[in-house]
């Protein structure tokens, strides 16, 4: 491998470490907004199910709103736990990101060392190539 050549190795690292962070940010924020999207479908539908059903509870017997408050109770639980699941997400997605940060961080130094190398490299070069007496 000749000098010049001897931090592409590096480089390819470097860009595959972006590529790589990319990916799980995207990842981390589709996970995220696919746990808001069932929230929200969650909680229209039980918008839709109280504004169609209460109306009903005033002609209803006691075992009637009894299964109708015990199955508010279980889809307001089901709530909690998307709430809690989108929370969780989001959580994950703020600590991917602050990864992505740090990782970015480093490749710019990484970046910055690579070309100090190249630099320092080709200037070995020139002064290899250089005719004797010139030196």
């Amino acid at each position: 491998m000749s000098r010049p050549d001897r931090s592409q190795p590096i480089s390819d690292i470097d860009d595959t470490r972006k590529c790589n962070a990319g990916a799980v940010i995207a990842q981390a924020e589709r996970a995220l907004k696919d746990r808001e999207r069932q929230l929200a479908q969650l909680r229209r539908y039980l918008d839709e199910y109280l504004r169609r059903n209460t109306p009903a509870l005033a002609i209803a017997d006691s075992v009637s709103l009894e299964n109708y408050r015990a199955f508010l109770a279980r889809f307001a639980e089901a709530v909690r736990a998307q709430e809690q699941l989108v929370e969780q997400a989001n959580l994950e997605y703020e600590r991917k990101k602050d990864d992505w940060r740090v990782q970015h961080v480093e490749a710019v130094a990484f970046g910055s060392a690579v070309e100090r190398m190249q630099l320092h490299e080709h200037t070995d070069e020139d002064a290899a190539n250089r005719p004797k007496g010139d030196q």
